[in-house]
């Protein structure tokens, strides 16, 4: 009937003054002229007493609204630094993905791992290269890689490596994990030694050294066939003895 309607009309508008747009951490409208002179602790009780009667009026007669009041829970709570608190009330919102960028942010790994396992597959990507992340920032290159061969990233992994120019673990992950992107990353690193001179071509002889010690003597020849010396006739010549010993030679000028 109409008093039904009206009732439920006032708690509509109610509600909604409860839960509009925090300020400095609150769900609701309130005079912050004389909240803000509580104790601190006064003023948390009385945040924490005002989501308490808001989560009742849900409960009476607005059960619906209850997921986007744990949720504003959950996010004062998190401002507050409660953060096992806010978990909770992110998982019971139906949003456990923000409780996984919430202990992401604060890099607590295992405690985001543990939420996106439990509560949102999904996200345990995230927490892997997250924490990859990390760990390249780290300089924990092991640890990072491994992250990411869990992930099945590791063009993040290589990314990673070009980045820190550590072109030679970029290519072994590249030659490992993404064949299809050697020749472009071989090239890449090519250009960018040879920018660098005389020191440039001391990676790229690197480079073919390790090709060799990997087997792949095609790739070693083709790096030894794009060092260019004129000043150092004794690098020169060591180098065209390994297109001979590796093509022939018969074979040395076809190489």
């Amino acid at each position: 009937g109409p008093s039904a309607t009206c009732q439920q009309g006032s708690l509509h508008g109610l509600f909604g003054a409860l839960i509009q747009p925090r300020v400095c951490g609150a769900p609701f409208p309130i005079c912050w002229s004389q909240v803000m002179l509580f104790p601190s602790c006064h003023f948390l009780y009385f945040i924490c007493s005002m989501f308490d009667f808001a989560f009742e009026l849900a409960r009476l007669s607005l059960k619906q609204k209850l997921p986007e009041i744990h949720f504003k829970y959950g996010s004062f709570l998190e401002d507050e630094g409660k953060f096992e608190e806010a978990e909770v009330e992110f998982v019971k919102a139906g949003k456990p993905k923000e409780a996984v960028l919430m202990y992401a942010h604060a890099q607590n790994w295992a405690a985001a791992q543990r939420v996106a396992e439990a509560h949102d597959p999904d996200s345990v990507l995230i927490v892997l290269v997250g924490q990859a992340d990390a760990a390249f920032k780290q300089k924990e290159f092991s640890k990072a890689e491994a992250l990411l061969l869990r992930a099945q990233r590791l063009d993040l992994a290589v990314k990673h490596y070009k980045e820190a120019g550590m072109w030679a673990d970029a290519l072994r992950v590249c030659k490992e994990y993404l064949p299809g992107d050697l020749e472009a990353l071989q090239e890449a690193y090519e250009r960018e030694a040879a920018k660098k001179g005389p020191r440039g071509i001391e990676g790229i002889l690197e480079q073919a050294r390790e090709w060799e010690q990997a087997g792949e003597y095609s790739r070693a020849v083709d790096c030894y066939l794009k060092v260019r010396d004129p000043g150092n006739n004794t690098r020169m010549e060591k180098c065209w003895m390994k297109v001979r010993d590796y093509c022939g030679p018969t074979e040395l000028f076809q190489c």
